[in-house]
């Protein structure tokens, strides 16, 4: 496995998941489409990207990290869903929820790695 797999594969368990404005819709008890390891990997990384180029984009240098965290909340509402509907895939609309729920009380937690690995990155950069 790369790197770059493990590192996702491992974001998921953090990132599992968020709270949708467009939620799955079949009926309650229905499977979701069955999606692929690689679907899940694409679908995590895209919602990474997302937090890494809202960081990027709204962090100062000057305030604290949590501080930028916090203001990026809801930013990546869109790719917050899909990762949970590629996560849930071929499980039922319940867990699609219960993922959802987890990734929503953890999206501070990944919008603060995003902006601790996008200081780091550029501090590298000098």
């Amino acid at each position: 496995m790369r790197p770059i797999q493990a590192t996702l594969i491992a974001g998921s368990i953090l990132l599992v998941g968020c709270q949708s404005s467009t939620p799955p819709s079949v009926q309650s008890g229905s499977l979701l489409p069955a999606t692929t390891t690689e679907q899940k990997i694409d679908a995590l990384r895209r919602y990474r990207t997302c937090l890494i180029n809202r960081a990027q984009s709204v962090d100062d240098h000057k305030s604290d990290a949590m501080t930028v965290a916090t203001s990026m909340r809801g930013s990546c509402k869109r790719e917050m869903a899909d990762m949970a509907r590629s996560i849930a895939g071929g499980a039922t609309t319940e867990a699609y929820w219960q993922i959802a729920a987890s990734a929503y009380r953890r999206e501070v937690e990944a919008a603060l790695n995003a902006v601790l690995t996008e200081r780091k990155e550029r501090r590298t950069k000098r």
